[in-house]
């Protein structure tokens, strides 16, 4: 009969390898219960920090774009007045009269040249009795050929301003 002989060795190891390996770390239910909040705690900290590092940074930048926008108003503003001043400048009646005789070649009218036409049935025939407010030439453009044009019938205001073309066409 064979027998078995017991393995003193086997169990001797295995003890041995127990008895040298660090006993568990057992972490007290206190400990465990704080851990939580603390690390919530701190992401929400974080967190935080990064939003407000974001909106000041936001802030800044609104306001360098603010800035540079008035500046930009500002310089607008002096080229528009600059151009209001051009443009009031070229557009004097003395400066046009200038170009239009020099640049353009235009003569000023002569007595005989101004017609005056009759609006609506008035006779301005003089630049002196015009209303006041209107020019001469607005008061009337029909020639005067020696006939007044209160004495023509009465005519629509197309019907005279058709006329008062023809008659100066055929001058």
């Amino acid at each position: 009969m064979i027998a078995v002989h017991e393995r003193a060795d086997y169990f001797y190891y295995e003890e041995m390898r127990r008895l040298q390996a660090p006993p568990p770390v057992v972490q007290p239910v206190r400990e465990k219960q704080i851990r939580l909040p603390l690390t919530a705690l701190l992401v929400m900290a974080f967190i935080l920090g990064a939003a407000f590092s974001y909106v000041n940074a936001l802030a800044v930048s609104v306001g360098y774009q603010a800035e540079s926008l008035r500046a930009e108003i500002a310089k607008l503003e002096q080229e528009k007045q600059s151009l209001r001043a051009r443009i009031d400048k070229l557009d004097s009646l003395s400066r046009v009269e200038v170009v239009a005789i020099t640049q353009l070649g235009m003569v000023r009218p002569t007595p005989d040249d101004v017609m005056f036409v009759a609006v609506n049935g008035a006779n301005f025939a003089d630049p002196d009795t015009a209303p006041v407010g209107e020019p001469a030439a607005v008061a009337g453009a029909v020639p005067n050929l020696g006939r007044d044009v209160a004495e023509r019938p009465a005519r629509t205001r197309e019907q005279g301003i058709l006329q008062a073309f023809l008659d100066f066409a055929a001058r």
